[in-house]
C-alpha cells in the first residue's frame, strides 16, 4: 500500500489547480472514494464464516466448522488482570510501543523530508522516491521473516532487526541525499519486518488466562506510538533546533527497545517446533 499509494498520492497533489480546487482537495477526495468502494467491494465479497466460503470443498468447510466448535468448547477465559500482573505483557507493550513510534515517526514525516533531501516540494517526484524505502520494505519482510522461520531465532533476528531501524533512522538525518535515501531503505526494511517476527513472541513467552489478553492489552499499548511519535520528533527538532534530533530520537527509541528484546528469555526449541508443525 505505501509503495503504490506514495507515487498515487504525489500524482493528484499534482493536480493543483485543477477545477479551481488545490492538490490536497483532489487527493483526499480521489482516495477517499477509492477507500469507500473498497469498502463496499469487501462487504460483497468475504465471506462471513467458513460455510459461506466459496473457494472451499464440502469437506473441507464441514471440517473447519468443527475444529471451531472445538476450539470454543476449549477455549480459556482471559482476564485482563492477569495480563497486568504479567512482567512479560509489559515487556512486550514496551517494545511494540517503541516499535511503532519508530515507524510513525518516520512514515507521517517521510514525504517532507525526502522532498527536502531531493531539494525540491512535495509532489510526484518526491513521491516516487519515497515510495523506494517501501520496495525495500517489501523484499526485507519476505526474507528477514523467513530467516527467522527457518533457524527458529526470534529473538536475536527481532533485536538486530529493530537495532538496524534504529540505525537508518539516525543515519537518514546525517548523510548526504544518496546515502541517507539508502538509510531509510535500511530502517524501512527493519521497523517492517520486526513486526511479524515479534508477533510470534507472545504466544511463547505467555500462556493461559493472560495470553489472549496480553495480545490485546500489548497491541493497544503500542498504538499509541502513532499519538507519541509526531509529538516527539517535532519536541527534539524545536528542542534543539535541528530536523536530525528528531530522527536521532527516533532512533534512540528503536535501540531502546531492541534493547529490551535482548532481555526476553524466549525458547528457541519452542520456535523450531512451531515451525516444524507448519
Amino acid at each position: 500500500a505505501l509503495t503504490l499509494g506514495s507515487p498515487l498520492s504525489g500524482a493528484l497533489l499534482e493536480m493543483h489547480g485543477f477545477m479551481g480546487h488545490p492538490g490536497w482537495f483532489w487527493m483526499f477526495v480521489i482516495e477517499g472514494l477509492l477507500a469507500v468502494g473498497a469498502g463496499v467491494f469487501t462487504f460483497f465479497w468475504l465471506d462471513d464464516t467458513p460455510g459461506q466460503a466459496r473457494f472451499l470443498s464440502k469437506q473441507e468447510k464441514t471440517l473447519l466448522i468443527n475444529q471451531l466448535a472445538s476450539e470454543e468448547q476449549q477455549k480459556v477465559t482471559s482476564r485482563l488482570s492477569d495480563a497486568l500482573r504479567n512482567g512479560r505483557v509489559w515487556q512486550l507493550a514496551i517494545i511494540y510501543l517503541t516499535i511503532q513510534v519508530a515507524v510513525y515517526g518516520l512514515i507521517f514525516f517521510l514525504p517532507t523530508q525526502v522532498a527536502a533531501l531531493l531539494g525540491t516540494k512535495v509532489g510526484f517526484t518526491a513521491s516516487v522516491v519515497t515510495a523506494i524505502p517501501w520496495v525495500a520494505a517489501l523484499f526485507g519482510t519476505w526474507l528477514i521473516p523467513r530467516y527467522s522461520d527457518k533457524t527458529g531465532e526470534r529473538r536475536n533476528v527481532a533485536a538486530l532487526t529493530l537495532l538496524a531501524a534504529g540505525i537508518g533512522i539516525g543515519l537518514s538525518g546525517l548523510l548526504s541525499p544518496v546515502l541517507a535515501i539508502v538509510a531509510l531503505c535500511v530502517a524501512a526494511i527493519g521497523f517492517i519486518a520486526v513486526q511479524p517476527v515479534f508477533w510470534t513472541m507472545p504466544t511463547q513467552l505467555l500462556s493461559g488466562t493472560a495470553l489472549a489478553a496480553g495480545i490485546g492489552f500489548v497491541n493497544l499499548f503500542g498504538a499509541v506510538g502513532g499519538f507519541i511519535a509526531p509529538i516527539l520528533r517535532v519536541k527534539a527538532e524545536t528542542l534543539f533546533s535541528s530536523d536530525a534530533a528528531g530522527l536521532l530520537t527516533l532512533a534512540a527509541v528503536a535501540v531502546i527497545g531492541s534493547l529490551i528484546i535482548f532481555t526476553l528469555r524466549v525458547n528457541r526449541t519452542v520456535a523450531q517446533t512451531d515451525v516444524a508443525h507448519h
